[in-house]
């Protein structure tokens, strides 16, 4: 028993002593925490002034289509006297925007092309406009790998309503005056 005490003793010893010989300090602050920051991110989206799309830069949480879209839609539902001048689209909510890779195949002399096809969801009791309709999907054509837009309206007690493919193209009429074809 004195043996064991003995060895128990000895070990306590060497650890003790064995120590990385470090002595502890207290916590000593040297500044601020580091804090990443970032530039802001920009983009834009057509709005409506007098009755005609404009463009307008806009400032984005991401550069995702998501929420390139629901910027549009965040501005167009802001006071009324923003929606006098910006938009079409009050009343109308986004309830998706999504994004769907297509592509098609490889023939003898093309290689075949992918891009996006956007799919948005609406909700809403109002009607769609023209002018919201040509607010959308130009918004989402100024991204180069948008190459098709779908808009389809879920409205309370009533079946879905697709306002099917567009381009920016058929909004032409819509452009500023003097705007290129």
């Amino acid at each position: 028993m004195n043996a064991c005490r003995l060895s128990l003793a000895a070990a306590l010893v060497l650890a003790a002593t064995s120590a990385c010989g470090i002595t502890p300090t207290n916590v000593v602050t040297v500044g601020d925490a580091p804090v990443i920051r970032t530039r802001p991110q920009y983009s834009d989206v057509y709005l409506l002034r007098a009755g005609r799309l404009v463009l307008n830069k806009v400032r984005v949480p991401s550069n995702s289509l998501a929420d390139h879209m629901r910027v549009l839609f965040d501005i167009a539902n802001q006071t009324p006297a923003v929606l006098r001048e910006d938009g079409d689209l009050s009343g109308l909510s986004l309830r998706e925007a999504d994004p769907r890779v297509f592509g098609t195949q490889p023939q003898r002399t093309d290689p075949g092309v992918r891009g996006l096809r956007l799919h948005v969801y609406l909700e809403g009791d109002k009607k769609l406009s023209e002018a919201g309709l040509a607010q959308i999907v130009c918004t989402a054509r100024l991204r180069p790998e948008v190459w098709e837009v779908r808009v389809s309206q879920f409205m309370p007690g009533k079946s879905p309503k697709s306002w099917g493919k567009h381009t920016c193209r058929e909004f032409h009429h819509l452009a500023p005056q003097g705007a290129p074809p």
